[in-house]
């Protein structure tokens, strides 16, 4: 029996992806802050807004 002849096709696809820009954004801070015992360090979770964007 004869088969017919096997083609591998390889075929690359690219999309271009458009990041949207995010305004708003959730962080980690650590400083010192104003406490009953004086000043003491702080780690806090934060929520950000971005005014300018570039």
């Amino acid at each position: 029996m004869v088969y017919p002849r096997t083609i591998y096709q390889t075929e690359y696809i690219y999309r271009d992806i458009v990041q949207k820009n995010k305004r708003w954004g959730l962080g980690l801070s650590a400083g010192y802050g104003i406490g009953r015992n004086g000043l003491s360090p702080i780690l806090a979770v934060t929520v950000n807004y971005n005014l300018f964007q570039w």
